[in-house]
C-alpha cells in the first residue's frame, strides 16, 4: 500500500516545542515490532532547544542552517545546511539552535510505548 500526503510539508500542523521551534508527525508505521515515525521540523533563531532522542533517527536538512551539540561532546557544533543528513542513536541528548531558520525532515524508529506521539513535546526536554 501506498499512501500520499501533498505538500505535507505545508499543510500539516504543527505543535510548538519551544518558542522558537515545531514539529508535525505526517506518518506513524503501523508495525507494532518496527514502530517508525516521519516527520517535518521547523526553528527559528532564538532560544536553544534540548532533545533527547526517543529512538534511532536519520534527519535531512531541507531549508536553512541548523546547528547540533551532542551534548557528550559539547565542543563540537555541526552545521548542518540544506542538503546536509545527520543520524542519532536512541537516547542521545543533543541542543538545537540555528543563526536564521532550518527545516526538516525526520523519520525515527521508535519504541512501542513512544510510537503515539500525540504531543512531541513529551520527548522534548523543554
Amino acid at each position: 500500500m501506498i499512501t500520499i500526503t501533498q505538500d505535507a510539508a505545508n499543510t500539516a500542523t504543527y505543535q510548538n516545542l519551544s518558542t522558537n521551534s515545531s514539529a508535525a508527525t505526517i506518518f506513524t508505521s503501523k508495525d507494532v515490532n518496527h514502530p517508525m515515525v516521519a516527520a517535518f521540523f521547523r526553528m527559528q533563531q532564538g532560544e536553544t532547544l534540548r532533545w533527547t532522542y526517543p529512538g534511532n533517527e536519520f534527519c535531512l536538512i531541507l531549508e536553512g542552517e541548523l546547528h547540533m551539540r551532542d551534548t557528550e561532546n559539547p565542543d563540537q557544533i555541526h552545521r548542518l545546511k540544506a542538503g546536509d543528513v545527520a543520524r542519532a542513536d536512541k537516547g542521545t541528548v543533543a541542543t538545537f539552535s540555528t543563526p536564521s531558520h532550518a527545516k526538516g525532515f525526520v523519520v525515527s524508529q521508535l519504541s512501542a510505548e513512544n510510537l503515539d506521539m500525540g504531543s512531541l513535546s513529551q520527548v522534548a526536554d523543554l
